[in-house]
């Protein structure tokens, strides 16, 4: 017989017992932060834009905020939404825009994140191809510039390199172009040429060549469907190298910057002259004694009219026949010249001089050419009649049986 005090024990510990499991139930729930998605393409310059963030919360998203962090400044709406909108500016290198992110739910948590936009410009890829002419230049550097634009490449083992230049869409296609071969440290043969429309539009060519990436790879300009003809083979020599000289030296040691500077200057130069120049060129280069005066570079030597004329005599000092005998060799290397031939000498051919420096004014003769060996002089003093022949890339003249005397070629 159990003890009435035992009893009252065992009843009170099953009422508490019951009471405890009553007590028992679901945890309150923990506001969590918001979660954000925001990952963006690349945009374009001088194009609309709408960026949006994918947000969501455990409850409810209350409000955005989109603040710009780094970059170009942007003038955006919708910096209160999910989603901008803004005007892309006109950029001239590709650049990178951050934008901090902040979303806050119905409870007052927020969660941030900083995510890049990186902004493309417009540019078009210009496809140059062509050979260098001279020793010591395979296997080193070419480079292509107009204006702040810039393609390197590597010539190869025959001389043959091709460049992609990459140019914004806001440069002036006027502008002239500069290809170097080699370095001003050694010898550098130089080309330069009146506007970057001389080339083509490389639009859907790799971007890579001879294993060095140029400098863009996009071609988004509409420019690019254009002009699809081929480019015309450029060609890097001692020839090209006296003109790029004698040009910058009738700018004043400048280089013309534009096609009209480059047709102004080059219309005063005598073609005997950058023969006589390219000849120096390539004495200087196969020379085993160094001709050049400590400090100046091949290039600028030619630029200086002083420095060009002292080369010169130090030249002909050497050996006075060097510079006539490098002439010859240059007007019999088909390298530097499509070889001449009666079919396709021009009908007419003007040989002019500036009336003074920095004239545009001219003076000269006109030489009409017949394709039965017949010709005529034409100038402000004179009218002759002449026979013509082809040899060794020169057309001669012989006035001998006219009313002239003896006869010349050029």
């Amino acid at each position: 017989m159990f003890k009435k005090d035992i009893v009252s024990v065992l009843v009170f510990s099953a009422l508490m017992s019951g009471c405890g499991d009553s007590a028992k139930s679901t945890p309150e729930k923990t506001n969590q932060i918001p979660t954000i998605a925001a990952e963006f393409s690349p945009i374009t310059e001088k194009s609309s834009v709408n960026l949006s963030i994918v947000a969501s919360d455990d409850d409810r998203i209350a409000s955005y905020l989109w603040e710009q962090v780094s970059g170009t400044p942007l003038a955006f709406t919708g910096g209160d939404s999910d989603t901008i909108a803004f005007e892309v500016p006109a950029i001239t290198q590709d650049s990178v825009v951050e934008f901090k992110i902040t979303v806050t739910d119905s409870e007052g948590l927020s969660a941030s994140i900083i995510s890049p936009v990186k902004i493309e410009r417009i540019e078009a890829l210009y496809s140059i191809v062509g050979k260098v002419v001279g020793n010591g230049f395979n296997n080193v550097d070419i480079t292509a510039t107009v204006g702040e634009e810039l393609a390197t490449s590597t010539i190869d083992d025959s001389g043959l390199f091709s460049l992609m230049l990459a140019v914004d869409d806001d440069v002036d296609v006027d502008k002239t172009v500069t290809i170097k071969a080699g370095s001003i440290d050694t010898f550098q043969l130089v080309a330069l040429y009146p506007s970057i429309t001389t080339f083509a539009l490389a639009d859907g060519l790799s971007p890579v060549s001879n294993g060095v990436q140029s400098k863009g790879v996009k071609v988004k300009s509409s420019r690019a469907a254009e002009n699809q003809q081929s480019s015309p083979t450029v060609s890097i020599s001692a020839v090209s190298t006296a003109l790029f000289g004698l040009l910058s030296a009738a700018n004043g040691g400048k280089t013309p910057i534009n096609t009209s500077e480059m047709q102004l200057f080059e219309s005063q130069i005598n073609p005997d002259l950058i023969i006589e120049a390219a000849a120096v060129v390539n004495i200087v280069l196969s020379s085993e004694q160094k001709l050049l005066d400590e400090g100046m570079d091949l290039v600028s030597t030619i630029t200086n009219p002083a420095a060009y004329n002292a080369l010169v005599v130090k030249i002909e000092a050497i050996d006075p026949n060097s510079i006539s005998d490098a002439v010859e060799k240059i007007i019999l290397n088909p390298d530097y010249a499509v070889a001449l031939t009666p079919e396709n000498i021009a009908p007419i051919y003007y040989q002019t001089t500036a009336v003074a420096p920095t004239f545009v004014a001219r003076s000269g003769a006109r030489y009409e050419f017949k394709q039965e060996g017949i010709g005529k002089n034409v100038s402000s003093y004179e009218n002759d009649q002449f026979d013509w022949t082809v040899s060794n890339n020169t057309i001669k003249l012989d006035y001998s049986q006219y009313e002239g005397n003896g006869s010349t070629s050029f």
